[in-house]
């Protein structure tokens, strides 16, 4: 995992900006899980590849992207145990 991931995963913003134009999907946030963007019928999503959960579909990509990686820093004790 890059350092520009592992920043956004403990919610950096500028970071999860960065992934966002990088078109960098981060993993679950629930499962830690791969997740993937599709396109459905010409609008767009995010979903985690075990299902477990998704964004809302969007009209556009980056919207649907930006939602998926823009997410609140886990409580102090996770972020010390994923920086490890």
């Amino acid at each position: 995992m890059n350092d520009i991931i592992r920043r956004a995963l403990v919610g950096d913003r500028e970071a999860q900006e960065e992934c966002t134009k990088q078109g960098i999907v981060l993993p679950c946030p629930f499962c830690g899980g791969e997740a993937e963007l599709k396109q459905l019928s010409g609008r767009w999503a995010v979903c985690c590849k075990t299902h477990c959960v998704g964004t809302k579909i969007y009209g556009n990509k980056n919207k649907a992207l930006t939602a998926w990686n823009t997410r609140q820093a886990p409580p102090r004790e996770e972020a010390d145990h994923e920086a490890d």
